[in-house]
């Protein structure tokens, strides 16, 4: 026989060896035990954590000439067929490749004979969220009463896809991912029986690449130790799979703490020399953040619990944290998540993580939550010493100046702008401008650039200055003109033309008007509140407004 892999080689071969899923083999011995066994079974849950080798197991337990038993003997006939394949009665379905109706039916000829020679025939159907809803439909009558002589067991990484009515005749069993810690025993096993030396942290971290599958563990070292001949290192390990080596991860972390931006991309650059791959070096550093987040949370005594790393590995990452506030590690999740994100649409992987490392190394000081809030009780202690009216007060004053505003604004807008107009309507100008913002909401716009000079029985007059011309000579098109004045005759009721002009005297009076705002704004920016504030706040002033 030809060289057998280590996934195939060490797969379990009884209920006990099952890793990590306790829950389901104990279950499955305790019903053959008291012969409660369903005639449908549905094991689901991520890849390699042993939803196949369990319907094996139960297919030997039921089979095995000892039983019914939960402890079948893998050694006569039927267990050893098991195991390797090959039995009449076992019959292993990819549900990819016989997912249409016409298999199904041919399913359903085949369960009405009796097994071979085993007790149950028994169909163990792979990914069986790949069966078209046609072939599910075709399947439910003989999935929920069976011939007494037949057994299901359904295998699956996507149980939701799965119609209900299917769902609904099966025992379902999640199967959990495997812990690192619960990867490494098992791999410590192997390497003993295989007569490999492999070191702690290597070990570690096939544990950490398998992502809690224990078949991609097993893969992981089976290559390794093809890889090298002599003693397997960390170093090896992260050659072989393009991951960034624990050092070169405290490397990148400290750079990013101290905010060392030109050491951070130096470092990059290495890590590409060497040819990792960039997503998995950002997936990498979120894990060792999330690390620091809960050595920062949870005291040391329970910080091994939660993190898979060697003592000396938490010691260092407890001092990692120590050095960031949480409100910094939240900033930094939140680039990486980003990301992460950014690297499954870019084009280029290296741009997209350099310019996060270097808004991560340029942060600036994050302020907590807590010191706002603290701030902000200082500043209106500040604004109640200073003499300046507070919440009621404020909103008392703030409402009869509206008031007076609404009421003079009414008035002007009721004026006769010129000698000889005639309001024929109790409608104004800014009626107007209302009514094209509903319906153009562009042109309205480039109106509000304008000033009303003249409005009588037949003209609208509207100025702009020299610098807003683009304005005017938009609105001068013919289709707009048309829009204005069609509005203009619904809101005044008379027809009236429009017309528009330019007035340098805009520019000189908007000029004046920005020389005295900016007086204003450096006047109001004196003020002892303002300057207060400033310094509660640690701001600066970027722009100034003024009414």
């Amino acid at each position: 026989m030809g060289y057998l892999v280590f996934a195939r080689k060490w797969r379990p071969q009884n209920f006990d060896q099952l890793i990590g899923q306790e829950h389901v083999a104990t279950t499955l011995k305790n019903a053959i035990s008291f012969d409660r066994v369903a005639h449908a079974y549905l094991f689901t849950g991520p890849r390699g954590i042993g939803k196949t080798s369990t319907a094996r197991i139960l297919a030997k337990a039921l089979n095995c000439e000892k039983g019914p038993t939960p402890s079948p003997c893998n050694v006569c006939d039927c267990c050893r067929e098991i195991s390797v394949g090959r039995s009449l009665d076992v019959m292993e379905i990819d549900g990819a490749s016989n997912r249409g109706i016409e298999q199904i039916r041919q399913l359903r000829e085949n369960v009405k004979f009796a097994p071979a020679k085993s007790r149950f025939k028994i169909y163990i159907i792979d990914e069986v969220h790949q069966i078209t809803t046609d072939g599910f439909n075709a399947l439910l009558k003989t999935l929920e009463e069976p011939p007494a002589h037949v057994k299901f067991i359904f295998a699956t990484t996507q149980a939701h896809k799965i119609l209900p009515t299917i769902l609904s005749r099966c025992q379902r069993f999640d199967f959990k991912p495997l812990s690192i810690s619960s990867i490494t025993q098992k791999l410590k096993k192997i390497m003993k029986q295989e007569k490999l030396d492999v070191t702690d942290e290597a070990l570690l971290y096939i544990a950490r690449a398998s992502s809690g599958s224990m078949r991609d563990a097993e893969s992981i070292l089976d290559q390794v130790s093809s890889f090298c001949r002599g003693k397997v290192k960390l170093e090896t390990v992260t050659s072989m799979l393009g991951m960034v080596d624990m050092e070169a991860l405290w490397e990148i972390s400290q750079k990013l703490i101290q905010r060392k931006t030109q050491e951070t991309l130096i470092l990059v650059e290495k890590i590409i020399n060497q040819g990792k791959d960039l997503p998995q070096f950002i997936a990498s550093l979120m894990e060792h953040f999330r690390n620091i987040l809960i050595a920062k949370i949870v005291d040391a005594r329970h910080a091994g619990e939660l993190i898979d790393l060697p003592k000396e590995h938490l010691e260092r990452i407890s001092a990692e944290a120590k050095d960031l506030t949480f409100e910094e590690i939240f900033y930094i999740f939140n680039i990486l998540v980003r990301t992460q994100d950014n690297l499954r649409r870019a084009l280029s992987s290296r741009v997209v993580v350099e310019v996060a490392l270097v808004k991560l190394t340029q942060r600036g000081n994050l302020t907590s939550l807590d010191e706002i809030l603290s701030r902000l009780n200082k500043f209106e202690q500040g604004l109640g010493k200073a003499g300046v009216p507070l919440k009621e007060n404020y909103a008392e004053n703030n409402d009869q100046e509206q008031a007076q505003d609404t009421s003079e604004a009414a008035l002007e807008n009721t004026r006769p702008i010129s000698e000889g107009s005639s309001q024929k309507s109790n409608h104004s100008w800014p009626d107007l401008l209302e009514a094209i913002k509903e319906e153009k909401i562009l042109i309205a716009s480039y109106l509000e650039f304008g000033h009303l000079v003249g409005l009588d029985d037949k003209m609208i007059t509207v100025a702009f200055s020299q610098k807003h011309n683009f304005y005017k000579e938009t609105l001068e098109q013919l289709e707009n003109k048309k829009a204005i004045e069609e509005k203009a005759k619904e809101i005044f009721q008379r027809p009236l033309k429009i017309k528009f002009i330019l007035d340098k005297n805009l520019d000189a009076a908007a000029s004046k008007d920005e020389e005295e705002a900016e007086e204003s704004g450096k006047k109001i920016a004196a003020e002892p509140i303002i300057q207060s504030a400033l310094k509660i706040f640690q701001g600066r002033i970027t722009k100034r407004f003024s009414q």
